[in-house]
């Protein structure tokens, strides 16, 4: 266990660099890495107390304890610049290190200004289920603080999942499926330190160091999971290139995306004739320039090539066509999929190879569009069709 750790500690290390040199996404890498070298330097503190070194630095007894308070507050944020390209951190942000400010407060002075034979009789106290009340509560208060703000991340995340929809004729890569799994990665640490704190006590055969090697193998995992999404993730938003406040009245259509269309649109400006001629000019874009066959189209291309606000063009692919953007454009593409599997010129590609090039970009997105809309397989669909 103590080489998984050390590893842990270099994986996370590394990263921080890593993501500290990436050009893109800097304020929301800065912050995963500023998270990740928190988790490494905790990872070092526990390898030091599993091999007994801590006893030679004494004065690094406790300090990761503040941590867990920043956990939350840093994922949640780094969600909020991911998915949002015009959030800003304000000064009124920092309230919410006041937890963290608070304990770290408390334990300056009743802890860590302690000479270090305190602090090493303190550690001999812990490891012998001596644990004070006041630090049994904190770390309840810790894991009650997480909870809450990841399920704030993941209601961002559901968000942003549902709005894509209306961008996005693709959701590849730019959906943060990797994010939310990180985020459940998260809920699932804390509730295994949450385990560890009241396990001990109900049952006597089971000591929280079992349970917190546990823990230090999850959170090592955790490191790579952010090494894989972070590492992957592009810039979401890279082909979204809105003004600031067309951002903002997006994220209203998005966070209402549950309310009855009437409601959703009900501060429109978007007169009948308008959304008419709109329709007029994207139904000729769709059908004679095939504008849907480009695998990364975006709202935003068409309602450049239309000249017309993006929310304006979503309005009336949501009204007029009744759907969202993109079923809207995936069901051209599913069309042209099937017309092609009937052309004697494309007998030379394979279904998939058909579907690349008609602007699907992976097999299990292609594969799950065309049964929604035909009901069928690709495979099925062809061989109803030569039966």
């Amino acid at each position: 266990m103590n080489n998984v750790l050390i590893i842990g500690v270099s994986q996370a290390i590394f990263l921080s660099v890593f993501l500290l040199s990436k050009k893109e996404n800097k304020i929301a890498n800065r912050l995963l890495a500023v998270m990740l070298f928190l988790i490494g330097f905790s990872l070092l503190l526990n390898y030091l107390y599993s091999t007994g070194q801590i006893q030679n630095f004494p004065h690094l007894i406790g300090l990761d304890t503040a941590f867990p308070f920043l956990y939350g507050p840093l994922l949640y944020f780094y969600a909020r610049i991911l998915v949002s390209p015009f959030f800003r951190l304000r000064s009124k942000d920092l309230l919410h290190l006041i937890p963290f400010a608070g304990y770290f407060i408390y334990v300056l002075f009743n802890f860590y200004m302690e000479d270090s034979q305190y602090k090493l009789d303190f550690l001999t106290a812990m490891r012998n289920f001596e644990v004070p009340t006041d630090i049994v509560l904190f770390n309840i208060f810790k894991t009650i603080q997480a909870f809450f703000y990841l399920f704030f991340t993941l209601k961002l995340i559901g968000i942003h999942q549902k709005g894509i929809e209306n961008r996005f004729s693709t959701k590849y890569r730019n959906n943060l499926n990797w994010l939310k799994m990180l985020t459940y990665s998260l809920l699932g640490i804390y509730f295994i330190k949450l385990i560890g704190i009241a396990l001990p006590f109900l049952i006597e055969s089971i000591s929280s160091g079992e349970i917190e090697v546990l823990t230090d193998l999850f959170i090592v995992l955790f490191v790579y999971l952010i090494a894989f999404g972070a590492i992957r993730q592009p810039s979401i938003f890279a082909r979204w290139e809105v003004s600031e406040k067309e951002e903002k009245n997006d994220e209203i259509v998005e966070q209402s995306s549950d309310s009855s269309e009437i409601q959703k649109y009900s501060a429109s400006t978007l007169s009948e004739g308008k959304s008419q001629e709109i329709l007029v000019g994207l139904l000729q874009l769709m059908t004679e320039e095939k504008v849907y066959l480009d695998n990364a189209l975006t709202i935003k291309d068409l309602s450049d090539r239309l000249g017309v606000k993006s929310k304006y063009l979503s309005q009336v692919i949501n009204e007029q066509v009744g759907k969202n953007f993109f079923n809207f454009v995936n069901d051209y593409r599913v069309d042209e999929v099937k017309r092609r599997l009937r052309d004697e010129n494309y007998k030379h590609l394979s279904i998939l190879g058909i579907a690349l090039e008609c602007g699907f970009n992976s097999k299990s997105s292609f594969n799950n569009v065309f049964k929604r809309k035909t009901g069928l397989t690709p495979t099925q669909y062809m061989s109803n069709s030569s039966s």
